[in-house]
């Protein structure tokens, strides 16, 4: 059923929705509304049906008005086609007309609406959909409107400012620190300007006072005729990387001021090896601005002699992207050129290209002048070893021969090959290989002194006598690292010491012969007398006896007369002693180890001959005696000769032991064994022409305990029980 039509409140109705809604069907139709509602053709049922029409159009909304129109088109022409069709029934084709327009809008009105809530409640749903993920972002957001107005902030903006009431710009910019205010107003200006976005670091109020920093990305919003809607900001918590950015700031001030303080040219070079930052020390050094040290500038500061090197190993270690390694010459500030040792490592991103490269400079100079003046003591120190006169060797630890020196390597031919595995003991007489080998292992293991004497091949095949000794080198913790030795030529002193030896063992000879020719002479001189009568008597007896009646008595008294001249030569032996005792004898301070070495030394070739050794044996600090040093060597040389032709022809190794030790208060024992048969008559061995030998004298230890006894001594003999015989002298210290 149809609405009560009042054509005054339709119009006024229709007016004010027309006003409302319909403008642009109007601006289409090109008719004025007011003509519209005066038309007089238009009657209350096309009041009716445009009020209807209106609805529908308002119901509808905006979008489809062309719709509505063409309704309204349709039922005005049938409307108007009723009006002209001859003999027909206008009210009844009014009528129809009308209620086909009703339909029509009806039906056109409900789908229009059943559009619009459709739309309507999508919009709703984007709407909220839009707020709940602005609310889910964790960042800051809002909106402020053209007039600066703010219009809408996110939950996460509100948790942030607190229950804050902004209406306004000022409000909103309560919120930024006050030093930041200007910076955001103007990126505002600027964003509309540039119709662009924009960004901005500011420090934004938290609810609890504290001011944390954001960052703004403010995007403006146009519509479709170029006017600004509204600005949409988010912003982005950066406090922590504003911290970040100070510490490593902070960082990067300490790094450059240490950088600049180090005692050390520090640079960075690009990519192709230009210089883009020098330190401070770098600068001071070259005595140059930056502006001249940057880039290739720093070569004009090498001398010309280390340019050519420079541009070369540079050139190579930045297309090879190799670390550069190099010594170079820079001029100074003062002007004087001094060394560098020149480093630089490239650094590489995750694809192996270089970003720039790391120099480092470290002044060496005192350094290349400590290892000049080291390298040239090193060759002067080599030119005198090589021109002393002896040989210097050097072995490892364990002996290995690792350094012959030209004199000794020019006399035995000795090459480097050759020295290795201990084959330099192949130079040595083979007589001596055995006994120095196993000298030099024992130095070497123990890592005591070393020192033998041998004779060593010349490259001629002559053997030289020499004498060699060598001292460990031992590092701090007494390890031993190495040996150092030297090779002396003795073999003009050991010829020397052979023709001494072999004259003193001829003089001690003609000495002995003359000592005995001349005892021998004053012997028949004292004895000539005597021994004559006696042979006189002799032969007195004789004949008394052999006659054809034998004289007993005559006899008698020829014997008597012999055993008179007997005594009589006793006698004269006793006068011979006498003498020797009355001679005066020169006595010193004499150590008894020095005494027995030299008689040692000096009958110790005849010990080498017959293969006897000689042992001697001493207490620690014996005391000296006071005695004539030459006749005690007499005593010393007789008992060792003695006994070095005791042990010939024994049957068993010979041996010889020399001892000395304390005896009784104020006295020094001296004790020569051998391992010979012994002495048959340990008493009277020490008579006068008493010998066991068969070209003995018998006066050798007569003589010998005559000189003890005149230097208030002993000497006597003992037979040992494990056998051989023991002559014991016995001096009083001094």
């Amino acid at each position: 059923m149809l609405p009560r039509l009042n054509e005054l409140n339709l119009r006024l109705g229709n007016m004010r929705r027309l006003q409302q809604v319909c403008a642009r069907v109007l601006a289409w139709s090109g008719i004025a509304l007011a003509a519209l509602l005066a038309w007089p053709p238009l009657h209350l049922e096309w009041l009716a049906l445009l009020d209807i029409a209106v609805l529908s159009f308002w119901a509808a909304g905006p979008y489809n008005w062309l719709a509505s129109v063409a309704v309204i088109a349709c039922a005005w022409t049938g409307t108007f086609y009723g009006a002209a069709l001859p003999g027909a029934n206008v009210g009844i084709l009014r009528l129809l007309g009308l209620s086909l327009a009703t339909v029509l809008v009806a039906n056109l009105s409900q789908r229009l609406g059943r559009r619009a809530t459709q739309k309507q409640e999508q919009l709703a749903e984007r709407a909220a959909c839009l707020e709940m993920l602005a609310n889910l972002r964790p960042a800051l957001a809002w909106t402020l409107l053209p007039d600066r107005r703010h219009e809408f902030a996110n939950q996460a903006t509100r948790d942030y400012t607190g229950p804050l009431a902004v209406t306004s710009l000022g409000d909103c910019l309560e919120g930024i620190h006050p030093d930041d205010v200007p910076r955001y107003v103007v990126q505002l200006s600027q964003t509309a300007a540039a119709s662009q976005s924009s960004e901005v670091e500011i420090r934004l109020r938290r609810h609890d006072g504290e001011y944390r920093w954001m960052l703004c990305r403010t995007h403006p919003m146009w519509d479709r005729q170029g006017s600004l809607l509204r600005w949409v900001t988010v912003a982005q918590d950066i406090e922590d990387r504003k911290r970040a950015e100070s510490t490593l700031r902070k960082q990067e001030e300490e790094y450059r001021h240490m950088v600049d303080f180090l005692p050390a040219s520090i640079c960075v070079a690009d990519a192709q090896g230009k210089i883009i930052y020098a330190n401070k020390v770098a600068v001071a050094a070259l005595g140059k601005p930056v502006e001249e040290i940057i880039g290739n500038g720093w070569l004009d500061s090498l001398h010309p002699h280390s340019l050519p090197v420079a541009r070369r190993e540079w050139s190579v270690s930045v297309k090879s992207k190799r670390p550069l390694d190099v010594i170079l010459l820079f001029k100074q500030i003062d002007g004087e050129y001094r060394w560098q040792h020149m480093t630089a490592v490239p650094w590489l991103d995750e694809n192996g290209n270089v970003t720039c490269w790391y120099m480092l400079g470290v002044e060496i100079h005192e350094l290349v002048k400590a290892q000049e003046a080291l390298k040239a003591s090193e060759q002067e120190l080599t030119k005198i070893i090589e021109t002393l006169p002896l040989g210097i060797w050097c072995t490892s630890a364990d002996g290995e021969a690792t350094y012959i020196n030209q004199r000794l390597r020019e006399y035995c031919g000795v090459t480097p090959e050759l020295s290795r595995n201990w084959q330099w003991a192949q130079f040595m007489h083979p007589d001596d290989r055995e006994a120095v080998v196993a000298a030099f292992m024992h130095a070497v293991s123990t890592g005591t002194s070393y020192s033998s004497t041998h004779r060593l091949r010349g490259i001629d095949g002559t053997y030289r006598w020499y004498e060699q000794r060598a001292e460990a080198f031992r590092d701090a913790n007494g390890q031993i690292k190495r040996w150092y030795g030297v090779a002396i030529d003795i073999n003009e002193r050991v010829r020397m010491e052979e023709r001494l030896h072999e004259t003193r063992v001829n003089l001690a000879r003609a000495s002995h012969v003359a000592t005995v020719a001349e005892l021998s002479a004053s012997i028949a001189h004292e004895l000539n007398q005597p021994l004559t009568s006696v042979i006189a008597n002799a032969q007195a007896g004789r004949r008394w006896l052999a006659a054809s009646q034998p004289n007993i008595r005559e006899a008698a008294r020829s014997i008597d007369m012999i055993l008179r001249d007997g005594r009589a030569a006793a006698d004269t032996m006793q006068n011979i002693r006498a003498l020797f005792k009355r001679q005066s004898v020169k006595k010193t301070r004499t150590r008894v180890e020095d005494m027995i070495r030299e008689a040692v030394r000096l009958v110790h070739e005849d010990s080498q001959r017959k293969k006897l050794p000689i042992e001697c044996c001493f207490t620690q600090r014996l005391p000296t005696v006071l005695a004539d040093r030459i006749q005690i060597q007499q005593i010393l040389m007789n008992l060792i000769c003695n006994g070095i032709e005791a042990a010939e022809h024994i049957g068993h190794p010979p041996c010889l032991r020399i001892g000395a030790q304390p005896y009784l208060k104020g006295q020094l024992l001296i004790e020569v064994q051998d391992n010979g048969p012994g002495v048959t008559d340990p008493v009277g061995i020490f008579d006068a022409f008493v010998t066991t030998k068969a070209t003995g004298m018998g006066i050798g230890l007569a003589i010998s305990r005559s000189i003890a006894q005149a230097h208030g001594g002993q000497l006597w003999a003992e037979n040992l029980a494990a056998g051989g015989a023991c002559f014991k002298l016995v001096l009083p210290t001094a």
